[in-house]
C-alpha cells in the first residue's frame, strides 16, 4: 500500500475535512503522560504551523497510518500518529521525544524546508 497523502497542504485538508477520534490505546497513554494530552495533540493538529516532518507507514489494520513530528518546544518534538479513513481520523498514539535524542536527517521523508 503506498500513501495517499503526499504534501503538507493535503494532510492538513485531509484531517480539517474528518472527524477526529482517539483510540482506546491513546486514551490510555494519553492519561500516564504529563506532557501530553488530548486537547495538545488536537490543538497542533489544528495549526499546522509548527509540523515538522510526516511520514507514511504501513497499517495492518486497515486506512492509511501517518507518523507526525510537531516542533513542541526548543527542546522536544511532539509526535503523532494517526490512521486516516475515509470518514475519521484516529490518533493512534502521541508522545513527547527530547530533539538531542534524535536523528535529525531521518525523522521522516517529508520536510518543511
Amino acid at each position: 500500500m503506498s500513501a495517499s497523502i503526499e504534501d503538507e497542504k493535503q494532510l492538513k485538508n485531509v484531517i480539517e475535512s474528518r472527524d477526529l477520534e482517539f483510540s482506546d490505546h491513546a486514551e490510555i497513554k494519553l492519561k500516564t503522560r504529563s506532557n501530553v494530552s488530548s486537547e495538545l495533540v488536537s490543538r497542533f493538529l489544528e495549526d499546522f504551523s509548527r509540523l515538522d516532518s510526516f511520514e507514511f507507514q504501513p497499517s495492518e489494520y486497515g486506512g492509511e497510518k501517518y507518523s507526525l513530528v510537531f516542533d513542541k518546544s526548543s527542546t522536544y518534538y511532539l509526535h503523532i500518529v494517526l490512521s486516516v479513513y475515509s470518514d475519521k481520523i484516529v490518533v493512534v498514539t502521541a508522545y513527547q521525544a527530547n530533539k538531542n535524542n534524535q536523528d535529525k536527517d531521518n525523522l521522516h521523508s517529508y520536510r518543511r524546508s
